[in-house]
């Protein structure tokens, strides 16, 4: 499979600040996270990407997450689907895990129709 859908699950140990230059400061407290990402092309390179914790620069929002020592993926979810899906994707993950969004326009920038593509699960 070369385009898709993807979730990481992210347990954030312990407090994670960071800056952003177009997100401001960002706090993200100890807890699980779901991140919902697409790819159009090299699929399994951006998930091996995602899981490489060195050498690599930041180009997206989850980078500046995902650098932390205190940030570990636990599972990784592909979703064979149209790539048109990834925001119901995202959007049934925050109603089913009771989500709430630490962080407007995580992941999301480009995106009309989600809050975030980062959810703070509850339950």
């Amino acid at each position: 499979m070369n385009s898709g859908i993807y979730q990481l699950l992210i347990w954030v140990r312990q407090e994670i600040i960071f800056s952003h230059r177009k997100l401001g400061s960002v706090n993200i407290q100890p807890g699980y996270y779901y991140y919902t990402g697409r790819s159009k092309r090299n699929l399994m390179q951006r998930i091996t990407r995602h899981i490489r914790k060195t050498n690599k620069s930041f180009h997206w929002h989850i980078d500046y997450l995902l650098q932390s020592p205190e940030a570990k993926i636990i599972l990784i979810k592909i979703f064979r689907t149209k790539n048109s899906e990834e925001c119901k994707i995202n959007i049934d993950t925050l109603k089913r895990h009771n989500g709430i969004v630490p962080v407007q326009k995580f992941g999301s920038s480009d995106c009309n129709r989600c809050p975030s593509h980062l959810i703070k699960v509850t339950s």
